[in-house]
């Protein structure tokens, strides 16, 4: 099999090393920052307490408490350690598990991998924080080059049944375990891993790829060109369903069937035209438009899905909603004119800006990627055309 021509953006990328809890730190633009985003909280906090919606928390005054997941997805290590460090946590409770965590990915990336691992290993078994604990640890070990300890590591977590794993993270479980398996050749382990990753899950499309790479690798075109299929006839268009476009391609010229693979690469070329020409004219609309959002963290713009987990804490999508609640709720209760309700649309409207803002940043990300996808197609086109003629 040749060697791979284009960088697998979601398999290598986007898709594994993002399940660190560490993502791109997009370009956003300088209109909020990390305190003002807690400054939100606190003002939500505020307007939930004063019509008794709920049985709120007290706003917290020490937001430096709450900075560290933000400093991680930014990837500013040095400063989201220091901010772990003023986290006031009670001694054996959850809070000081997670904090274990946030110690552990903030070290690792300060390359103190040994203190990272030492914090990593301290969650207890009984916690809810303790598999997060060991798949950033088998992750760890990835990055270090030891795939097999990183096998183990999350073999052991998915075969005792008495470690609490919820559904979500069960799947990025079972995804990093079948890139693992796919890392060391074992390929129809990887391909049995990813098929058991649920259909509903925000995974799927990861773990289809997945399928279709060891399909690939076990000389199996036929399923191959079926998983692809399936791929590139998805609703909504994520960087996985994307791929699979040139991947197409690649696999016909895998096999040497290189009128076929011209084929497909025209294809992949009318696709990555049609869709940078889509993502372009979104960018160029003012405001961008949101068609629907999924598991409040993935939103859907024209044809694109674009999933904000990895950019910002899942507490801000958990607040964004509030903040839509709380506005619908004071409207019903003491109607639009008044201070109360001011308040809360000028906050729901600070939540939108942000989230508009990193849509924006992933979109022209996306656009990046695809005119690469775009050129290396025109390319493999190329060659592919030159290789079937000679035939």
């Amino acid at each position: 099999m040749p060697n791979r021509f284009f960088r697998l953006h979601t398999l290598t990328k986007l898709t594994f090393i993002s399940l660190l809890f560490i993502s791109f730190a997009c370009a956003s633009k300088p209109e909020h920052t990390i305190k003002s985003i807690l400054e939100l909280e606190q003002k939500l906090q505020q307007l939930k307490s004063e019509i008794n919606i709920t049985n709120p928390s007290p706003a917290n005054t020490d937001i430096s408490n709450n900075m560290a997941p933000y400093y991680i997805k930014k990837k500013s290590w040095l400063k989201s350690f220091h901010a772990v460090k003023n986290m006031s946590v009670s001694k054996h409770s959850e809070k000081e598990n997670y904090q274990h965590i946030l110690y552990g990915i903030s070290l690792q990336k300060l390359n103190k991998k040994n203190s990272a691992i030492k914090h990593y290993n301290t969650v207890p078994k009984n916690s809810y924080y303790y598999a997060n604990a060991q798949l950033n640890l088998a992750l760890l070990h990835m990055h270090d080059g030891h795939i097999n300890k990183a096998i183990v590591t999350i073999q052991q977590v998915l075969s005792d049944s008495s470690i609490n794993i919820n559904k979500p993270l069960k799947n990025k479980i079972l995804l990093t375990l079948g890139y693992l398996y796919f890392k060391d050749n074992k390929f129809r382990l990887a391909r049995n891993t990813f098929g058991k990753i649920n259909k509903k899950t925000t995974h799927f499309n990861k773990a289809l790829l997945g399928i279709a790479l060891t399909a690939s690798e076990l000389n199996d075109p036929t399923a191959t060109q079926h998983i692809l299929s399936i791929l590139k006839n998805s609703q909504y268009f994520d960087l996985a369903a994307d791929e699979a476009f040139i991947l197409t391609g690649y696999t016909y010229e895998s096999i040497n069937n290189y009128a076929k693979a011209a084929m497909a690469y025209q294809e992949a070329i009318d696709h990555y035209i049609k869709r940078t020409r889509n993502i372009k004219k979104l960018l160029q609309d003012a405001p961008i438009k949101i068609k629907k959002i999924l598991n409040r963290h993935i939103f859907v713009l024209s044809d694109n899905r674009i999933d904000l987990s990895n950019t910002i804490p899942a507490s801000f999508f958990d607040h964004y909603e509030m903040s839509k609640k709380l506005l619908t709720s004071i409207a019903e209760l003491y109607g639009t004119e008044n201070n109360l309700y001011k308040r809360s649309a000028r906050l729901h409207n600070e939540y939108n800006k942000i989230i508009k803002t990193l849509l924006i940043s992933h979109l022209d990300n996306r656009h990046k990627i695809l005119l690469d996808y775009l050129n290396q197609s025109r390319y493999r086109l190329a060659v592919s055309s030159d290789k079937s003629s000679l035939n």
